[in-house]
C-alpha cells in the first residue's frame, strides 16, 4: 500500500481526491509504530526509487523522534544494514552506486548520519563507524561523496532545531569529535578530489558543501591549515560551483575571526585579500546572466557580512579597513541597487574603524595626541568614494555623469540587473541607500581634513549641477 500511495502521488494525472487521499495515508505511515519496518522493507534496491526515497526519509524521522532506542539489538541490525549499504555497495543491486538515483543516495546519507546522532552513541558507542566510511570511500567518486554527505549531514544536524532533543553533554560530544575529526575529514577530502577521483563534478560539490556546514563551528585555522581556502578559490573557476564556493566563504567568514588572524596571521592576510579580490572580477555589462549575477550578489553578502562579524578587528587593523574599503568600492561601481546597498551598508563601518570617536581631552593628554591625523592614502574621499556614493544615491545615472569613471556598458547591466531583481523594493533600497550616505558623512566628520574633502566636492558639484539644470 505505501508503494501504491508514492505511485500515486508522483502521477501527474492522479486525481485530486485520490492525491489528497494517497497523502493522508502516507502522513498515517510516519506515526505508525510499524514505520521502521515498513521502511527496511522498501531500501532495498528491487524498491521504486519514489518508494526508497521515502523509506530513508522513515528511518531519519524515526531516528530523531527519538524511535530507534540505542541499547535494542534490532536497532543495532538496522544500523549494521544501513552501513553495509555503503561499505558493501548493497545499496545498489549490482554494487555500482552510480547507478542509484542522486535524490536517493542524498537521503541514504541522511538517514545514516540520523542513524549515528540519534539511533546509536557515537562515536564511543559505534567505534568502527568513522574508519568504515573513509575506507569505503575509496571505492569509487560516488562512494566518496556518501562519505563527505555523511559528514555534511552531522554537521547539519547538530545545528538543527532536530538536535535541541538530544541530551546537552550528547550534543556537546558529538561537537567536540566533530571539530577533533576535522582533520582526517580534511586529509580525506583532499585525497578524494585531488587524488583518487579528480575531476568529479558530484565529488567537488559535495566537499564544497561540507565546507558549508562545518565552517560555522570549526575555526578557520583549522581550514588554512588543510588548504581547504585553495580548494575553494579553485572552485570559483567552475561556473556550477561558484555560487557554492562563495556561499562556503562566507560562511567561513561570518563570525569573528581574531583568534585566527592573531594565531595564523599570514594565512587569514591571504585568505582575507583573496575574498576582497574577487570584488574585482565581479562585472556586468548588457549579457550578464542570472546565475552570475547571484553570485555577484554572494560576493557583496560576504563582505558585507565579514566586515559587521569583525568589527573590533577592522578596528585595530589598518591593512584589514584597506583591504575592505577597497572591496567596498569596486561593490559602489558595480552596476546594481542591491549590490550597491550592501558596499553602501559596510562604507561607514570602515570608516568609523579609520576614524574612531575622539577621545575626552583629560588632564594627560598630548598635544602630539591632539593632532589630527591625515587621511590614510587609500581614502580618496573627492576623486573617488563621494562621487561613487552620489552616484548610488540616484535611480538613474545623471545626465553627463563624469565624476568617476564607470565600467563599460554600465547603463545596460543596470537595466539587466534592474529587471533581475524585480521582485525587490529597488526606490525603497535606494532610500536606504541615502540613509547609508548620511552615516558616511557623519563617520568622516570624526576627521576634519576628510570631512573638509567632501565638503569641497559638494561645494565644486553645485555648479555643475546648475549649469546641467539650465541647459
Amino acid at each position: 500500500k505505501i508503494g501504491e500511495a508514492i505511485r500515486v502521488l508522483n502521477e501527474p494525472a492522479t486525481p485530486p481526491d485520490v492525491r489528497r487521499a494517497a497523502n493522508e495515508f502516507i502522513l498515517q505511515v510516519r506515526e505508525h509504530p510499524a514505520a521502521v519496518g515498513a521502511a527496511l522493507q522498501l531500501v532495498v534496491p528491487q524498491a521504486p526509487a519514489a518508494a526508497r526515497f521515502f523509506a530513508f526519509q522513515l528511518l531519519t524521522s524515526a531516528a530523531e523522534l527519538g524511535r530507534l532506542r540505542v541499547e535494542d539489538p534490532e536497532v543495532a541490525k538496522v544500523r549494521a544494514m544501513v552501513l553495509d549499504m555503503l561499505t558493501q555497495s548493497t545499496l545498489a543491486a549490482g554494487g555500482d552506486l552510480q547507478e542509484v538515483p542522486a535524490f536517493v543516495r542524498e537521503k541514504y546519507a541522511q538517514a545514516l548520519c540520523a542513524l549515528a546522532v540519534y539511533g546509536s552513541e557515537w562515536p564511543a558507542g559505534w567505534p568502527d563507524l568513522q574508519q568504515a566510511i573513509f575506507v569505503a570511500g575509496q571505492r569509487s567518486r560516488t562512494h566518496a561523496a556518501l562519505a563527505l554527505g555523511f559528514f555534511r549531514n552531522v554537521a547539519a544536524a547538530l545545528q538543527s532545531d532536530a538536535a535541541a532533543r538530544l541530551p546537552v553533554q550528547r550534543r556537546k560530544r558529538l561537537q567536540s569529535h566533530l571539530k577533533d575529526s576535522c582533520l582526517e575529514v580534511f586529509q580525506f577530502l583532499a585525497a578524494a578530489v585531488a587524488k583518487l577521483f579528480p575531476g568529479s563534478p558530484e565529488l567537488d560539490r559535495a566537499a564544497v558543501l561540507l565546507v558549508q556546514e562545518l565552517a560555522p563551528s570549526v575555526p578557520v585555522k583549522a581550514f588554512l591549515a588543510a588548504d581547504i581556502d585553495t580548494f575553494l578559490r579553485q572552485k570559483l573557476a567552475d561556473p556550477l560551483l561558484r555560487g557554492e564556493a562563495v556561499q562556503a566563504f562566507t560562511e567561513l567568514l561570518a563570525k569573528d575571526v581574531a583568534r585566527d588572524m592573531k594565531e595564523v596571521p599570514e594565512r587569514m592576510g591571504q585568505l582575507v585579500s583573496a575574498v576582497c579580490d574577487l570584488t574585482g572580477h565581479c562585472r556586468a555589462d548588457g549579457n550578464l546572466a542570472a546565475d552570475e549575477y547571484e553570485v555577484h550578489r554572494g560576493v557583496a553578502v560576504l563582505v558585507r557580512d565579514f566586515a559587521e562579524s569583525n568589527k573590533p578587528s577592522l578596528e585595530k587593523r589598518g591593512e584589514l579597513q584597506a583591504l575592505i574599503f577597497g572591496a567596498t568600492i569596486n561593490l559602489l561601481r558595480y552596476p546594481a541597487v542591491c549590490v550597491q546597498f550592501e558596499a553602501a551598508s559596510v562604507m561607514p563601518q570602515v570608516l568609523k574603524a579609520a576614524f574612531p570617536e575622539p577621545k575626552k581631552k583629560g588632564a594627560g593628554t598630548s598635544a602630539a595626541a591632539e593632532a589630527v591625523a591625515s587621511p590614510p592614502p587609500w581614502l580618496r574621499v573627492k576623486e573617488e568614494l563621494m562621487p561613487l556614493l552620489l552616484l548610488c544615491a540616484f535611480s538613474q545615472v545623471p545626465a553627463g555623469f563624469d565624476l568617476v569613471a564607470l565600467p563599460p556598458g554600465y547603463l545596460q547591466a543596470m537595466q539587466v540587473t534592474c529587471e533581475l531583481d524585480a521582485e525587490e523594493d529597488l526606490p525603497g533600497v535606494q532610500v536606504l541607500i541615502r540613509g547609508r550616505l548620511r552615516e558616511t558623512m557623519a563617520a568622516l566628520a570624526a576627521n576634519p581634513p576628510a570631512m573638509l574633502a567632501a565638503m569641497q566636492f559638494l561645494q565644486e558639484l553645485v555648479p555643475k549641477v546648475l549649469g546641467a539644470a539650465s541647459v
